[in-house]
Formats: structure tokens, C-alpha cells, sequence
């Protein structure tokens, strides 16, 4: 919750997400053993191969970093904060959910308890939401 308030605390909705996805970063590295990973990487530093492989765009359409695990399938990620734990919109995360198309698996990590409903139906999706 410390983290979380200082994060609050940042004065612009960018400054807030780029903390956010920082910490996102290196919480798939921490917990790289427990999620089975063995790569991970932010979207500026995605190599060219998997930005091929995964059809990502040159432009940041909301996936945020990716990670490959040990069984090799690919995981696009996306960060939400959300001051007081609001939960993001469907037009919000659709950009993430078409760009990440091509992934094996799509995964949204936010600070909030809930997302919309339509989150659930979507193929390959995953979730890590404060609880």
C-alpha cells in the first residue's frame, strides 16, 4: 500500500504509469522463478525478432513489455494503475488486447481488484490484480 500511495502521489497520469510499469518490470523478474519465465522485457527493449514474431506494431499500442516463458509460449503484458483502484475500461484495454493478438497468451497487471467483465471471454487472457 506504500508503494502504491507514492505512486498516487506522482502529479501526472504518465509519471504514475511509467512508475507502475517499472515496477511491473521487475516484479516479473523477482518472480521470474514462480511464473516460469525465462525472459522478460519492456517494450523499448523488446529485440527485433520477437517484435516480428508477436507483429508488433513500431508505435506503443498498449503493450507494454512482454515475457517468454521457460516452455517458450510469449506473454504481452499491460500495466494499469488506477488512482483508487478504478477499474480500466473496455476502450481502454482493447488497443492492449488487438496489439497483443499474437502472443500466446495476454496478460493485464493493475493495482485494481476487478476488471470489466468482457476481460474474462477474451482468449488466452490473464490477469494479476491487487487484492
Amino acid at each position: 500500500m506504500e508503494l502504491e500511495k507514492e505512486i498516487e502521489s506522482l502529479p501526472t497520469p504518465n509519471d504514475r504509469g511509467e512508475v507502475f510499469e517499472q515496477f511491473v518490470y521487475l516484479y516479473l523478474l523477482i518472480h521470474s522463478d514462480y511464473y516460469q519465465i525465462s525472459e522478460v522485457y519492456r517494450e523499448k527493449d523488446i529485440p527485433l525478432k520477437h517484435k516480428e514474431k508477436l507483429k508488433l506494431e513500431k508505435t506503443d499500442y498498449g503493450v507494454d513489455g512482454i515475457f517468454i516463458k521457460t516452455d517458450g509460449t510469449y506473454t504481452a503484458f499491460q500495466s494499469k494503475f488506477r488512482t483508487n483502484r478504478g477499474i480500466p475500461t473496455v476502450r481502454e484495454l482493447s488497443t492492449f488486447w488487438t496489439e497483443g493478438e499474437y502472443a500466446d497468451y495476454r496478460c493485464i497487471i493493475a493495482n485494481c481488484e476487478d476488471l470489466p467483465k468482457v476481460s474474462q471471454k477474451k482468449s488466452g487472457s490473464i490477469q494479476i490484480l491487487a487484492r
